[in-house]
C-alpha cells in the first residue's frame, strides 16, 4: 500500500499512542468501512469477516506487548516478534482481504517465511555475524514481504510569499514510488546488517566497530510563490558526514535523469554532499531523481539506507525480531548466558525490542489507516 498523506505526532509517547489508536480496528463497523474502501467489489459479509480477523490479529499483538513488557529479556524477543507477526498477519489482510483471511493464509503461509540459521565456530557462542536470516518461498514474512512498498518520506517545507512573509511546515518531500519492493535476496541476510539497518541502533553499531548501513540526511523543499506565473520548488538533500564507504553507495544508489542535469546542483564535503534540484513544472510520470529507501524518524533527520533496499523499516525489525526470538528460543542455553553476562548480543537484542515496541506499532497503523505518522522533532 502506497501512502501519500501523513499526520505528524505531538504525543509524548508516540509509539503507545500508536498502540491504543490500533484497537480501534477491533470495531468491526470501522475495519469494514476501511476495507470497502479498499476493495469496494468484496462482499459485506466477507468485509465483516475480514474485519473481525484483523481485530483478532490487533488484540493479541497488543496482548503480546503488554505480556513483554512484564518479563526478562530472557523471553521478551520471542513475544515481540509474535506481537509484530500478528500486526504484518493485519496489514496482509487489510492489503487484500479478496484473497486472504486467516485460514487461507494457514493453508498456503502456515510459516514464519523465514529460516534461522546460525554458524558459529565449535566451541563458541554465536555472534552477530554468525546468526543469518534466509527467506522462505511461503509464509508470513514472504506474503507480507510480497506487498511491501517504501515508505514516505517527511522533511521540512518553507513557503516564501514576498515581502519577508515565509510559512514553515512538515510534508511529504519524497513519496514512494508504485514499484514493490521484491523479495529478500536468496541469501539472506546476518542478524548484524539487519541491525546496521536500523537507524535508532546506529550509535550502538558505530560503537562496535561496524558500520551502520544509512547516512543520517537532511530533506526539505522550498517554495517561492510567484503572483503571475508558477512558483519556483527547490528540493534539498543534504547528507551529513559520516564513513566513507556508506557515502560512496549512497551516492552509487541515487538515480537521476538525463532531463535533470540542468535542473541539479551538487555540492561536496569533505565527508558527505548535497543535492539541490528545482523541481517546478517537472514531468509527473518521469521522475527527476530517485534517492535510495530512507526512514523518516522526525521532520530533522531522515536515514538513506545503503544496503538491503529491498526491505522497508518494518521489514528490517520483522527479520531482526525474528532472529532474536527464534534464537532466544532454540538456543535458550547460549541466551541464557547472553542475558547473565549482558554479552554483545544481548544489550543488541535488547535495544532492538526497544525500538521495535516504538516503532512497529506506528508504521503498522500508517498502513491501515492509509497515512503514515511520523514523530514530531
Amino acid at each position: 500500500m502506497i501512502l501519500t498523506s501523513y499526520r505528524i505526532l505531538a504525543e509524548r509517547d508516540p509509539g503507545l499512542f500508536c498502540r491504543a489508536t490500533l484497537k480501534s480496528y477491533k470495531d468491526a463497523n470501522r475495519t469494514t468501512k476501511r476495507l470497502l474502501q479498499i476493495a469496494p467489489a468484496i462482499k459485506q459479509e466477507r468485509a465483516r469477516q475480514i474485519s473481525s480477523e484483523i481485530g483478532s490479529c490487533i488484540s493479541q499483538a497488543d496482548e503480546l506487548f503488554t505480556a513483554a513488557a512484564a518479563v526478562s529479556l530472557r523471553t521478551k524477543p520471542l513475544l515481540i516478534y509474535y506481537a509484530v507477526m500478528n500486526l504484518a498477519a493485519a496489514m496482509v489482510l487489510l492489503r487484500e482481504p479478496a484473497r486472504w483471511s486467516l485460514r487461507q493464509l494457514r493453508e498456503v503461509h502456515g510459516h514464519h517465511g523465514l529460516e534461522l540459521r546460525v554458524n558459529k565456530q565449535k566451541g563458541n557462542r554465536p555472534s552477530l555475524e554468525d546468526l543469518n536470516i534466509k527467506p522462505v518461498r511461503n509464509g508470513t514474512f514472504a506474503i507480507w514481504q510480497a506487498g511491501a512498498h517504501e515508505y514516505p518520506l517527511i522533511g521540512e517545507k518553507m513557503t516564501y510569499y514576498g515581502n519577508n512573509n515565509y510559512e514553515k511546515s512538515r510534508a511529504i518531500i519524497l513519496t514512494p514510488d508504485e514499484n514493490l519492493l521484491g523479495p529478500l535476496r536468496g541469501e539472506g541476510i546476518s542478524l548484524a546488517d539487519a541491525l546496521a539497518l536500523i537507524p535508532a541502533l546506529g550509535p550502538l553499531v558505530a560503537e562496535s566497530g561496524r558500520t551502520p548501513l544509512h547516512v543520517r540526511s537532511r530533506i526539505s523543499i522550498e517554495v517561492h510563490e510567484k503572483a503571475q506565473s508558477e512558483p519556483d520548488v527547490h528540493l534539498s538533500i543534504t547528507l551529513h558526514p559520516g564513513p566513507a564507504t556508506s557515502i560512496e553507495k549512497c551516492a552509487s544508489l541515487v538515480r537521476v535523469s538525463a532531463t535533470a542535469s540542468e535542473r541539479l546542483e551538487i555540492t561536496e564535503y569533505r565527508a558527505g554532499f548535497s543535492l539541490k534540484l528545482n523541481v517546478a513544472e517537472a514531468p509527473e510520470d518521469r521522475p527527476l531523481m530517485k534517492m535510495p529507501q530512507g526512514v523518516s524518524m522526525t521532520g530533522e533527520n531522515t536515514f538513506f539506507c545503503v544496503d538491503f533496499i529491498e526491505l522497508n523499516e518494518f521489514g528490517v525489525l520483522m527479520i531482526a525480531l525474528y532472529a532474536a526470538g527464534i534464537y532466544s528460543r532454540y538456543y535458550a542455553d547460549y541466551w541464557s548466558v547472553d542475558v547473565a553476562q549482558h554479552s554483545e548480543i544481548a544489550s543488541f537484542i535488547e535495544r532492538l525490542c526497544e525500538e521495535a515496541v516504538y516503532r512497529a506499532p506506528l508504521l503498522a497503523l500508517s498502513e491501515l489507516s492509509g497515512r503514515y505518522h511520523a514523530p514530531l522533532d
